[in-house]
């Protein structure tokens, strides 16, 4: 048996029916740079008297199975992670479901002494994140039902394509107001870092009694109890214009697109309704240049929007 080092490792991933569906072979793997899933058991402690200083010994109570995995994004590999954040894919389109986010995925890590199999898995929170110079990274938290280290091989996948990282000089992002939209030439911003986080606020801290022998100690189903947030943060290397503060003042309707292309091959993010909810104080730290930041929280968008009338955020891969 060999000692365990990252540079082995590998992650799958097998789209599967349903949250207490049973372990299905991992079909797709999927480039990542650090995974932090941990298992974590409440302990019932035993606070009967009994005439003594010491303890008697706990009961084990439920489990808890969550935590990240973080990836470089790339234009070819990261379907069925956008599908089960997003809810709906139709044609490369990525929107938002009204559901209870019904994509359930079983993950496998290939950890060497064993091989890792979580499942079924929800994606909690997904945010896409850079900075000027650098690649896009995608950061996931992930809610979990059981774990199970296997000692049967990891199966032989592959990537769905080749491995062509999104890079923030890909990036083209514009923005008007959403009077004025949607987006186009002469909307261009110069933005330094760019931070889109989808929360699906699910809740999966609910515990039953059991129906099958066993289940009693794994979460129900992470299911939404309270409204999806979406917000985006961006950084401007340069303060040149008092636009986005006019904007902020107003609390003005703005929308968005942030174009990523490498070659032939592209990801686009529509917002069609954002709002500004902090940021762009123009502070003075020295006699460096001045920064701004800003951030935004984005919203459904009215029926006329001119940009998408669906939900807060669409992504296309094309």
């Amino acid at each position: 048996m060999a000692d365990a080092t990252g540079i082995l490792s590998k992650m799958g991933v097998k789209s599967v029916g349903s949250w207490a569906a049973a372990y299905a072979a991992v079909d797709t793997q999927i480039p990542y740079v650090t995974e932090g899933i941990t298992q974590a058991y409440t302990y019932i402690e035993n606070n009967s008297l009994d005439g003594g200083a010491g303890m008697k010994p706990h009961d084990q109570g439920v489990q808890a199975l969550q935590g990240p995995t973080s990836h470089h994004l790339d234009y070819n590999n990261f379907g069925l992670i956008l599908e089960a954040a997003f809810g709906a894919v139709a044609g490369g389109v990525y929107t938002f479901s009204a559901d209870n986010l019904n994509k359930w995925l079983w993950l496998e890590f290939e950890k060497q002494v064993s091989r890792w199999r979580i499942g079924a898995a929800k994606i909690q929170k997904l945010v896409i994140t850079g900075e000027a110079g650098g690649v896009v990274n995608l950061n996931i938290d992930w809610e979990c039902r059981d774990v199970d280290r296997n000692a049967t091989a990891f199966p032989a996948i592959s990537t769905t394509g080749l491995e062509t990282r999104v890079r923030m000089t890909d990036l083209v992002f514009r923005a008007e107001t959403v009077a004025s939209g949607p987006p186009g030439g002469g909307d261009e911003y110069k933005v330094n870092k760019f931070e889109l986080e989808i929360d699906n606020a699910l809740v999966p801290d609910d515990y039953a009694t059991q129906t099958t022998a066993g289940d009693q100690k794994f979460p129900l189903e992470p299911i939404r109890s309270g409204f999806r947030v979406c917000t985006l943060k961006l950084g401007f290397a340069r303060y040149a214009a008092d636009t986005w503060h006019a904007w902020k003042d107003a609390d003005t309707a703005i929308q968005a697109d942030a174009v990523f292309t490498r070659g032939g091959e592209s990801i686009t993010l529509d917002l069609p309704e954002l709002r500004i909810t902090g940021g762009l104080d123009s502070t003075i730290g020295g006699p460096e240049r001045i920064q701004n930041e800003v951030e935004l929280r984005a919203y459904m968008p009215a029926s006329t929007n001119p940009l998408y009338t669906g939900g807060e955020v669409r992504l296309t891969v094309v």
